[in-house]
C-alpha cells in the first residue's frame, strides 16, 4: 500500500521585497515612471495583467510590472551570465482588497539564484537603486 501526502502552501521562491503605497494604482504606477526618469534609468515597457479568478486562483485585480534598466547593469551579467534570466530589472504594482503593493526582487536574491562570487559592491548599488524608486513612488509630500 502507498500512501501519498499532499501539501498545500503558498511558494515565496522569488524572495519579493513588499512595500504597501499610500496611492491609489494609478498614482503609485505614474510615480514608479517618475523615480525611474528621475533616478537616470531607461524605461523599457510596461506589462499588464488582469486577473479575474475563474476557479484557478483567489486573487482578482490588476497588476503592472514596469520594466528597466539601468547603466552598468551589464557588469552585472558579467558577473554571472544566467542572471540575465532576471533582466530586465522589474517593479510589480498591484492592488488587493483596497490596498496598493510595490515589489521587487532584491538583487541579493540574485546572488544565491544564480550563485554569483563577489559582486556585493554592484548588487549593493541595483538594490539601492531599487530602495530609491520604490521611495519616491511611495513618498507623500
Amino acid at each position: 500500500m502507498c500512501v501519498l501526502g499532499l501539501s498545500t502552501h503558498r511558494s515565496v521562491g522569488q524572495d519579493p521585497t513588499i512595500y504597501v503605497s499610500p496611492h491609489n494604482i494609478d498614482q503609485t504606477l505614474s510615480n514608479v515612471y517618475v523615480g525611474i526618469d528621475r533616478n537616470s534609468h531607461k524605461y523599457i515597457n510596461t506589462l499588464y495583467y488582469q486577473a479575474d479568478s475563474t476557479g484557478i486562483g483567489e486573487f482578482v485585480g490588476s497588476v503592472y510590472v514596469v520594466e528597466f534598466s539601468m547603466d552598468h547593469i551589464e557588469d552585472l551579467v558579467s558577473c554571472e551570465p544566467t542572471v540575465a534570466f532576471d533582466l530586465p530589472l522589474k517593479i510589480m504594482i498591484w492592488e488587493e482588497q483596497g490596498d496598493v503593493y510595490l515589489s521587487y526582487v532584491n538583487p541579493f536574491v540574485f546572488k544565491r539564484r544564480y550563485f554569483i562570487k563577489g559582486c556585493d559592491e554592484l548588487l549593493d548599488q541595483v538594490n539601492k537603486a531599487m530602495i530609491r524608486i520604490v521611495n519616491d513612488a511611495i513618498r507623500t509630500n
